[in-house]
């Protein structure tokens, strides 16, 4: 799963202003080894206000969890609490490894990569999609380390259905 760095985001900046005035931004993710080692922990935020660690599904995270709870004076009392979207991706993680689902995909993967590798089916592609008056959109793949690519991978078939 790719991540998603809402934190730099121009909507989350303007959030914590209306939230807590007093927040300091800093550049990139923040390792705070002086403020007990908790990645992304801010220290202007008061204990009180602190109320929650999300987190992938590692154990590690859930021990981390665990830690900080122990020491409500120093962290507030925060609870784990599971990033959806991660939780979200491993249940579609477990759905493409189904059998009919992985070999769909490994079709389509197939099918995507004669596209790709031949100028011919390329172009023949790119003429039926003129001739039907639809966006011309490449054939895309899914790759492994790229969030959402297979089904962008499967969107872009679909959209070229009957092409």
């Amino acid at each position: 799963m790719r991540p998603i760095y809402i934190v730099e985001g121009e909507g989350f900046r303007k959030c914590m202003k209306k939230m807590e005035p007093s927040y300091t931004f800093y550049n990139g993710h923040l390792d705070l080894g002086a403020y007990g080692g908790v990645h992304g922990c801010h220290p202007a935020i008061p204990n009180y206000k602190r109320v929650a660690v999300v987190h992938d599904n590692a154990s590690n995270m859930k021990l981390c969890t665990e830690t900080l709870k122990k020491e409500p004076e120093k962290w507030g009392n925060v609870q784990g609490v599971y990033c959806s979207g991660h939780t979200l991706q491993l249940c579609i993680n477990t759905a493409l490894k189904q059998d009919r689902i992985r070999r769909t995909v490994a079709a389509a993967r197939n099918l995507v990569g004669h596209f790709r590798k031949s100028a011919k089916a390329t172009a023949a592609l790119k003429d039926k999609q003129k001739q039907q008056n639809v966006v011309a959109h490449k054939l895309t793949n899914n790759v492994a380390t790229r969030g959402n690519s297979t089904c962008e991978m499967l969107d872009r078939l679909v959209s070229n259905d009957g092409q």
